[in-house]
């Protein structure tokens, strides 16, 4: 049941679905000066990629297309 008072409660690990279980997890930072983004391993907090976006990122959204 989807729990309306918590804007995160559909995004626990318990919904992920399993094509996708068992990727490595991830941490995406939007870096607005550079327009970029930054990919962090968060086992060992290190960038482990940049690549660049449009102007200004704000925001991660996951596609679910």
């Amino acid at each position: 049941m989807i729990d309306r008072t918590n804007l995160y409660s559909e995004t626990t690990t318990d919904k992920i679905i399993d094509v996708v279980k068992d990727d490595l997890p991830r941490v995406y930072v939007p870096n607005r000066a550079e327009n970029s983004v930054s990919v962090i391993d968060p086992n060992t907090l290190q960038v482990i990629d940049k690549f660049a976006v449009g102007v200004n990122p704000q925001h991660i959204v996951p596609s679910w297309t």
